[in-house]
């Protein structure tokens, strides 16, 4: 499954707390993105999910200016290490590093 930067579709996504996205989750359109054949685990922030966040990465590889306000629903550890968070922005969705990232609050 490709990843797409960010989609402008009604998001009916909810927060992934101490759990990956499974092929069901992405079937019923219920998350942001899925990792097949178990190559993640959960990331898990001091608090649950959802948390807020500012955008403070590469405006190239997350679709949306540096500095939008985001709000994390989904972030899990690949298989190479990285940390995937997906976000949504009102009605839209979006895909970055943790790296890209500031909490809020």
């Amino acid at each position: 499954m490709p990843l797409m930067p960010y989609s402008s579709v009604m998001s009916k996504r909810r927060a992934l707390n101490g759990r990956v996205a499974t092929q069901a989750d992405q079937d019923a359109e219920k998350v942001i993105f899925y990792i097949p054949d178990g190559r993640s685990v959960p990331y898990r922030f001091e608090r649950d999910l959802p948390l807020r966040a500012r955008l403070v990465g590469v405006e190239e590889t997350t679709g949306f200016p540096i500095g939008t306000e985001i709000e994390i629903l989904q972030a899990e550890i690949g298989d190479t290490g990285d940390v995937l968070i997906g976000f949504i922005v009102g009605e839209d969705e979006g895909i970055c590093m943790l790296k890209e990232i500031e909490l809020i609050d």
